[in-house]
């Protein structure tokens, strides 16, 4: 028994080794280097809690935490819609349907330097296939600067993002239709239920897990969305798409306040624990099993 527990703990030191060399030390220095005052070339100066209290104080990080949480859930509200359309379209027998299902997934599997800047071209002001299409339609009477008007760039950038991560939603509730069992259909179609009833009594019950997985992860993932953003728009027209990762990279490599820019990064730990936290409790209350 001696000998086995032992054996337990080797088996496990490789994972712990990697854990902690990979992600528990560069988030220790990380954490450690915000409570100095770091600028390239220049010798850190310990500073205490001074870059939190900053930041807290700036109005352009009240603005980038903003803008990052409705960017975030408009990103996943609109990406859980169609996710789920996608999946009910696709669980459906008709012809074509593994094509359709290719199709579907390629703006999940382009790489997102390729889908930014295609949609960069859609929505450029004076060359863009947007401006182009709806002014032959004549929904337009001159073209429109997509990106650099303060009142459609977030909508747009929210689009570029929906597009590009609802098949991530699709195939993963794809995956989870496939797998519920005929008879509460059956039963179901017994008692009379119409399309609507079935839905919410049977298909959303089976799928409350992996929407609870897809939308923690897609929520993740677009509160640390940068690439996108970035290309769009860099943050402009007058910061009203600079979100928390734009503020943060901006502070360290465009500013040279390393300190700060970490600091910008550690502030969103919080957050993304709270928002996980009420996902997983509207999620998961009474009801809804």
């Amino acid at each position: 028994m001696r000998r086995l527990s032992w054996e337990k703990y080797v088996l496990v030191a490789p994972f712990f080794a990697l854990f902690f060399g990979l992600i528990g030390y560069p988030l220790y220095v990380a954490f450690t280097l915000t409570f100095y005052e770091k600028t390239i070339g220049l010798p850190p100066v310990f500073v205490g809690l001074d870059n939190y209290t900053e930041l807290l104080g700036d109005p352009l990080f009240h603005r980038a935490l903003v803008n990052t949480l409705v960017y975030t859930g408009g990103s996943v509200a609109g990406k859980l819609v169609l996710g789920l359309a996608m999946a009910l379209a696709l669980n459906e027998a008709f012809r074509g349907r593994s094509l359709v299902r290719g199709l579907l997934m390629l703006p999940w599997i382009v790489p997102i330097f390729v889908s930014a800047h295609n949609w960069r071209w859609i929505y450029d002001g004076t060359l863009g296939v947007l401006n182009l299409f709806l002014l032959q339609v004549g929904l337009l009477r001159e073209p429109v600067a997509w990106l650099g008007n303060l009142h459609t760039v977030m909508p747009c950038v929210i689009i570029a993002n929906i597009w590009r991560g609802f098949p991530f939603f699709g195939i993963s509730l794809l995956a989870a239709l496939q797998v519920i069992p005929r008879e509460p259909y059956e039963a179901a179609d017994v008692d009379g239920a119409s399309s609507v009833q079935r839905f919410l009594a049977v298909t959303l019950p089976h799928l409350r897990m992996v929407l609870l997985v897809v939308v923690i992860l897609s929520t993740i993932w677009t509160f640390n969305d940068f690439p996108l953003l970035w290309i769009l728009t860099a943050g402009g027209p007058a910061g009203v798409t600079e979100t928390l990762p734009l503020l943060g990279y901006k502070l360290a490599f465009i500013s040279a306040l390393i300190s700060k820019g970490v600091a910008v990064a550690m502030c969103m730990l919080p957050f993304l624990g709270v928002l996980i936290y009420l996902l997983t409790r509207q999620l998961r209350r009474p009801g809804r099993d």
